[in-house]
Formats: C-alpha cells, sequence, structure tokens
C-alpha cells in the first residue's frame, strides 16, 4: 500500500519515543510510527511507515507494512508478520478502504 505524504492527515504527528523497530528478512533494521490499528478475525493489525518518511517534506510515497499486533500482559507491544496469505489480503483491503489505497507489503 502507497500513501503520499499530501494524502495524509495535516497533523500527522507522533512522539519520536512512541516509535517502533523491526528487522526484515535482510536483517536491516526499520524505525516506524503506528500510523493506525484495526480488527479482523478477533485478532489486532498495526499499519507503519517509516518515521524517515513520515517526518519528510518531500511529496514521496510512504512505504507502509501491516503486521500482527498484540500487547502483552506487561504491556509490552508484539508485532509480528503476518504468515497467512489470506489474512494478509484481508487486512490489507480494510487498511485500504481506510486509507483509499490499493497495495500494502
Amino acid at each position: 500500500m502507497s500513501e503520499s505524504n499530501d494524502d495524509q492527515p495535516e497533523n500527522l504527528s507522533f512522539d519520536p519515543s512512541e516509535t517502533v523497530s523491526f528487522e526484515d528478512e535482510d536483517g536491516q533494521e526499520h524505525r516506524c510510527v503506528v500510523l493506525a490499528i484495526t480488527e479482523y478475525g478477533g485478532d489486532e493489525f498495526a499499519m507503519l511507515a517509516p518515521v524517515e518518511q513520515v517526518e519528510s517534506t518531500e511529496q514521496e510515497e510512504l512505504e507502509l507494512y501491516l503486521f500482527r499486533y498484540d500487547v502483552t500482559e506487561d504491556d509490552t507491544e508484539e508485532f509480528s508478520f503476518i504468515e497467512d496469505e489470506a489474512v494478509f489480503a484481508a487486512v490489507q483491503e480494510i487498511f485500504s478502504a481506510m486509507f483509499g489505497e490499493e497495495e500494502a507489503n
């Protein structure tokens, strides 16, 4: 899913201390901000975007990521890859409807 910065709400802001990081399959670390959380099939899912792209004033498309989202008993946020392709497609469709776009990573 791609979303250009000019399509984002003008008041899109976040606390830099409230970012999350994840490591991709190539071992590269990404620092992201959570843009939205939604439910599907009794689970929660999060849409993340790289901090540097959200902060950028350039008119570039945001690279967006979808993850399963959980909060543990000790209030730790956990983000995990969505393994099931059908679940990923359904969650992608929900976020696409929310943001008016077609694809997500």
